[in-house]
């Protein structure tokens, strides 16, 4: 005969039973707990609440709290789309505002607005405003360049203007070489602009001479591209004036 202990030993394939409902049982406690703390809760609110409306006499008005401001979500790093850069949209915003001021002396292809990197430049022809071997402006060019600077006005940015020749080298008493010529140029556009009401520490003037030339100096009409005077409007920090 098989002792009590012999029995109790015995494989059941039923035990699982029991931890299952032992598991069942703990879980149920759980969900009591946790539906116990919310009633709780909901009677502190309510409390609250009356105890509120007592306070300021609105017992027929009901009290309903203001919903909580949401928190600004900040821009994740990685966005697809590039961050604006307001340096450019000022440049461009700047380039079409002279576009449109100059417009009668870019149509008569008397000035050439271009863009880069340092700003916005106004490009005029040197024959246009200086005969040739002289920085003496002539007459006609005086308001081509008014023009110019009540354009360039409004502005306090830095002015950078400079003179530039073609490679034909002049040696005279008064520009013994390409270097004062350019710089006489640019300074005598400086001085016109000063007598219009720009700035003088807000502008630059500075001779290339045949150091920086647009196209091949071997062509008639490449070295007459190749004088002209430079204005650049650099769009960095404004000039505290």
């Amino acid at each position: 005969m098989r002792s009590y202990d012999d029995l109790h030993d015995e494989d059941n394939p039923d035990r699982w039973l029991i931890s299952y409902a032992d598991f069942i049982t703990l879980l149920m406690a759980f969900f009591v707990v946790l539906y116990a703390m919310s009633s709780v809760q909901e009677k502190k609110y309510s409390q609250l609440k009356q105890s509120v409306k007592q306070a300021l006499g609105q017992s027929q008005q009901e009290i309903t709290p203001e919903p909580a401001t949401p928190l600004p979500i900040p821009l994740s790093s990685t966005s697809s789309a590039p961050p604006r850069d307001p340096k450019a949209v000022t440049l461009e915003q700047i380039a079409q505002d002279l576009e449109k001021k100059l417009g009668t002396l870019i149509a008569s292809d008397t000035v050439k607005i271009t863009r880069s990197t340092q700003g916005v430049s106004i490009e005029i022809n040197a024959s246009i405003l200086f005969p040739m071997g002289e920085a003496n402006l002539q007459p006609q060019s005086v308001g081509t360049l008014e023009q110019v600077s009540q354009a360039l006005k409004e502005y306090d940015y830095p002015i950078h203007v400079a003179g530039h020749t073609d490679n034909v080298h002049i040696n005279s008493k008064e520009f013994p070489s390409n270097w004062e010529l350019s710089a006489a140029r640019a300074s005598r556009v400086v001085r016109l602009f000063e007598s219009n009401g720009i700035a003088r520490k807000q502008m630059m003037a500075i001779g290339y001479a045949d150091t920086q030339p647009m196209t091949s100096n071997d062509t008639q009409d490449g070295r007459m591209q190749n004088r002209r005077v430079q204005i650049t409007l650099e769009i960095t920090a404004p000039t505290k004036l």
